[in-house]
């Protein structure tokens, strides 16, 4: 459900999950390509111990 709402209200996360869907990619398989995406991204947040800051 987060990487639903990510990817409708992130620029990053919508910019891939755009990019999945014009690579013909089914609603919920570019859902679940954010959701890993927003995995990493939380992990090297942690990790690194760094606020989570839009990059483009």
């Amino acid at each position: 459900q987060a990487a639903f709402i990510a990817s409708y209200y992130d620029p990053v996360f919508s910019t891939y999950y755009q990019q999945k869907r014009a690579e013909g990619k089914h609603h919920k398989v570019a859902v679940g390509a954010v959701a890993r995406k927003l995995c990493h991204t939380i992990h090297a947040v942690l990790k690194n111990n760094t606020p989570y800051e839009i990059r483009q």
